[in-house]
């Protein structure tokens, strides 16, 4: 839970965050913007796997096992609900982003 709150955090107040919501919603634009498409991606995916496996470990410490059937249906709902809060995380710092530019934008 920490971890997602952290993610959420970074996404929402940063430039990483920033640039990683740009790289999602279009990557073109933000290329022409002057983001690095490429390494914002490879920087995306190894935080990806770095969640995968931190919910590996934590799903082995609570099963006391390793075993590639062990979870069973709960597993699932644990990945469901982690992956879509992620995912409202990054609408909700999407709409943010798009909220600061029609305010800057409307100010000039």
């Amino acid at each position: 839970m920490i971890f997602i709150v952290i993610l959420g955090l970074l996404l929402a107040k940063t430039s990483f965050g920033r640039y990683v919501v740009a790289s999602g919603g279009n990557a073109e634009a933000a290329r022409l913007a002057g983001v690095r498409v490429n390494q914002i991606r490879i920087i995306t995916f190894a935080l990806s796997g770095l969640a995968a496996g931190l919910g590996g470990v934590i799903d082995t410490s609570r099963l006391l096992s390793a075993q590639s059937t062990g979870g069973g249906p709960n597993l699932t709902f644990t990945v469901l609900a982690a992956s879509s809060s992620v995912e409202r995380q990054l609408r909700v710092a999407k709409v943010q982003c798009r909220a600061r530019r029609s305010v800057s934008s409307s100010s000039r």
